[in-house]
């Protein structure tokens, strides 16, 4: 029976063997039955209760130390709680350099404590790992991955195309899953290579879309020779499609608000890690919502504008040359102070309304004429004083010595000094007398050819 042999085994050594598993180790039965015996003996007062030994964390101390290394807790670190069922041990108070598991209470030396990864003092929950139990290579620390929605041909419908250019097609979309109107920017690729790249950079720019001044990315259209971005459909088109309109008035409030979001927008992407530099602003890659909020767009492929050899066709540098700074003809890489530059020009557009060096050097004199400090028309410039600040921005930020301009940070609190100067009715106000005159316009329009109705992208 293995009642009696389990309280003959005590009887002959009482102090060795005092758990269920050991006592089924030693005499060959089941654990289930030598632990049932063990309780009805205990029960019975034939075997005395047993003091319960302090629990065993495995997430922090490890039952064999010779498993792994160990690793001494550091002075003055309080560590966190073991994740455990079981519940929290006991915290004692005379060891205030680390909270460590009781001593048992037979006298043993305690097991040497194993820190592991996740208890750390910084953590490894900044870095994007994953944080939990370690039971097997599928739970181990591993990065955060952004995967992107795959949007399929037959989910969009209604299709027409709204602007064009040398690489690069949009088209407004309806989703019949989502119920919502999109906008299908698809850009044409040569080479397999160029698809790998152009797919790891727009995996970027959906982390970089978390911020309201950042068109939404909102899913990926893989064909065989292009790669189609599903975005945000904006009603008001582009900044620049709206600063062509002469008949349409643009008040100083929705300017200084235009201005002061693409400042915010820019200084987002040089804030992120990794550092994404748009590397060609401009107002045509400013987009406007229904209430004409700007958001930056075509931001984080100018690894494959400088590789693509379709871009290169239309255009050598694989940026927009009037809005390129000195430093880019003479082939030095992109930073921030680039951006700052290029949203110098756009400035400059949003204050003339006017595409620069319209009437300047071409393009192939462009480079030197640009390097020796000529810019845009400094005449195009508003004297009203209420855009003053704008003015003396510009100028700061297209400085031909990069070290002189001024961060995007910085740029984004000189504008917002000038938006202050505005409350929330200047705005409504600014945003009905341009829609009423949008609205004006396109009725005339709809007698004519409708010849801009599909925007040009250059």
């Amino acid at each position: 029976m293995a009642e009696e042999r389990v309280l003959q085994l005590l009887r002959s050594e009482p102090k060795e063997y005092h758990l269920a598993r050991d006592i089924a180790s030693r005499l060959g039965i089941a654990k289930n039955e030598a632990n049932n015996a063990l309780y009805a003996l205990k029960n019975a007062g034939k075997v005395k209760q047993e003091t319960k030994k302090p629990p065993t964390w495995r997430a922090v101390v490890a039952e064999t130390p010779q498993q792994l290394p160990l690793q001494q807790p550091q002075p003055q670190v309080n560590l966190p709680p073991a994740p455990s069922d079981r519940g929290q041990p006991p915290q004692r108070h005379d060891q205030p350099q680390a909270n460590l598991p009781p001593a048992p209470s037979d006298g043993k030396q305690p097991p040497q404590q194993r820190v592991q990864p996740w208890a750390s003092p910084a953590g490894n929950k900044a870095q994007g790992h994953y944080r939990g139990k370690q039971k097997s290579d599928e739970t181990k620390e591993r990065p955060f991955t952004v995967d992107l929605p795959i949007v399929k041909d037959s989910q969009l419908v209604n299709e027409v195309m709204i602007g064009v250019g040398g690489f690069a097609s949009v088209n407004k979309a309806f989703h019949t899953d989502w119920q919502i109107d999109i906008a299908v920017k698809t850009l044409h690729v040569s080479a397999e290579g160029e698809k790998a790249l152009l797919y790891s950079e727009v995996k970027k720019m959906l982390l970089a879309s978390t911020s309201p001044h950042i068109v939404d990315i909102c899913g990926i259209c893989l064909g065989s020779t292009s790669i189609s971005l599903v975005m945000t459909y904006m009603e008001n088109g582009s900044l620049k499609s709206l600063l062509k309109r002469e008949n349409v008035p643009l008040p100083w409030a929705i300017r200084w608000r235009i201005a002061h979001e693409i400042a915010l927008g820019l200084n987002f992407l040089h804030c992120l890690d990794p550092q994404i530099i748009h590397c060609d602003m401009k107002a045509e890659n400013v987009l406007l919502d229904k209430d004409f909020h700007a958001k930056i767009s075509d931001f984080g492929i100018a690894k494959w504008r400088k590789n693509s050899e379709l871009v290169k066709s239309v255009s050598p540098m694989g940026r927009t040359p009037t809005h390129a700074p000195p430093e880019c003809f003479a082939g030095q890489e992109p930073n921030t102070k680039f951006d700052v530059y290029s949203f110098g020009i756009t400035l400059w557009e949003i204050l003339a309304r006017k595409e620069p060096f319209q009437d300047g050097p071409a393009n192939y004199m462009l480079a030197s004429a640009v390097r020796s400090g000529q810019r845009p028309e400094r005449s195009c410039f508003p004297s009203e004083n209420e855009v003053s600040g704008m003015v003396a921005l510009t100028y700061d930020c297209w400085e031909n010595i990069p070290q002189r301009r001024p961060t995007m940070k910085e740029v984004c609190s000189r504008l917002a000094r000038g938006c202050a100067n505005y409350t929330e009715i200047h705005m409504l106000e600014a945003i009905i007398a341009i829609k009423k005159a949008k609205d004006k316009e396109e009725v005339i329009s709809k007698n004519g050819s409708g010849s801009d109705e599909v925007e040009d992208l250059k």
